[in-house]
């Protein structure tokens, strides 16, 4: 019987795994799910000992090529002086010390590399030779290949639903005046550490916003009336998912006077955040700010913005941002969506952290 669960085959048009690692950089922890809507080439080249290693590392540095490279190299080979992170295209990631990621993509121990597209679909992959400057030739040339034979797919929609009408305008006036009334409080985000756990932090180089979470029960009662009647359907049709669970009412607000933004992300990707299902984009004044679109870059560079009052419902792990607003105040109401069978793995997510927190 076939199985979804296969290992990764590595083979075209199949997605790469995404795979965990650490940047040399600053040493901080690397996932290849950031890299979504950059096309790349994956490097498995073996030790810096080897003469055609280098060679390959010389010369896809030495041309500036229009394709990221990611090239996984052993802990050993870190202080090598072509694994520096010179250059903005080619950066090195440090396999553990078992080298897990050697064994999971080259279980026999062979030299090969993958040219990835935007989504981290492979296009194709290359057996490296001992001539290291040839092989770099050839990637750069698949890469180029790959690039003109995919520039339509800028014009690709993302797998996304679009609902008008979910707020009537009174709502949405009414939940701007919430906020003005209520306050805000800088936003932050959720992320991943090298050890597994998740942390809260405000990071500025990575989103810019302020967020009023809503207390008013009658007023949360008016906005769940909407959600259950007016969007939980249309997200059963399009995407034959029953919605019995939310997270969070939240009204946030990106103002051009902070020059607000929200830089490339996804948002279930942590322990405690893995059930969420479906992210919910709610415009509350459309008309009333320049910037401030959602763009997903695995999907090309396509803009969404949706009219007052209107949802945008996507998966919650696809990469997405928010573009700078340049111009006014951009108001939105930002909830997940998810089931009952999803909480069961938040109360188990959450069970974990309250024992990992008891042993210190």
């Amino acid at each position: 019987m076939f199985s979804f669960e296969s290992p990764p085959s590595f083979l075209p048009g199949t997605p790469m795994p995404h795979f965990p690692g650490r940047a040399r950089a600053q040493q901080q922890p690397f996932n290849f799910h950031d890299c979504g809507g950059e096309p790349c080439i994956v490097v498995l080249a073996g030790g810096m000992q080897n003469k055609s290693t280098v060679s390959l590392f010389a010369a896809l540095q030495s041309v500036a090529p229009a394709l990221r490279c990611l090239a996984i190299i052993a802990p050993q080979d870190e202080p090598h002086p072509l694994t520096q992170d010179a250059l903005p295209q080619f950066r090195a990631v440090i396999d553990s010390p078992q080298g897990l990621l050697a064994t999971l993509f080259c279980p026999q121990g062979q030299r090969r590399a993958w040219v990835v597209d935007r989504r981290l679909v492979v296009y194709e992959s290359l057996e490296l030779t001992a001539d290291g400057a040839a092989d770099a030739a050839k990637l750069l040339d698949i890469g180029k290949r790959m690039l003109d034979e995919q520039a339509p797919a800028q014009l690709m929609h993302a797998p996304l639903l679009t609902v008008p009408g979910v707020f009537e305008r009174e709502l949405c006036r009414e939940l701007i005046a919430y906020y003005r009334k209520t306050g805000s409080v800088e936003s932050g985000f959720i992320s991943q550490k090298a050890q597994g756990a998740t942390e809260y932090a405000v990071q500025k180089h990575q989103k810019i916003r302020q967020d009023c979470p809503i207390q008013d029960q009658d007023l949360i009662h008016t906005v769940l009336d909407r959600i259950r009647f007016r969007l939980a359907p249309q997200i059963y049709f399009g995407f034959q998912f029953k919605v019995e669970r939310i997270e969070r009412h939240l009204v946030c607000r990106y103002a051009a006077a902070e020059g607000a933004f929200f830089a490339p992300h996804r948002d279930n990707l942590g322990a405690m955040t893995a059930h969420r299902r479906f992210s919910v984009a709610l415009n509350l004044n459309e008309e009333d700010y320049v910037g401030g679109d959602l763009v997903f870059p695995e999907f090309g560079h396509k803009k969404y913005r949706t009219p007052t009052g209107a949802a945008t419902v996507f998966s919650s792990t696809l990469l997405h941002e928010v573009t700078r607003v340049t111009q006014g105040e951009r108001f939105a109401y930002l909830p997940f969506l998810y089931n009952a069978e999803d909480e069961k793995r938040l109360l188990a997510a959450k069970a974990a952290a309250r024992s990992a927190a008891a042993k210190g």
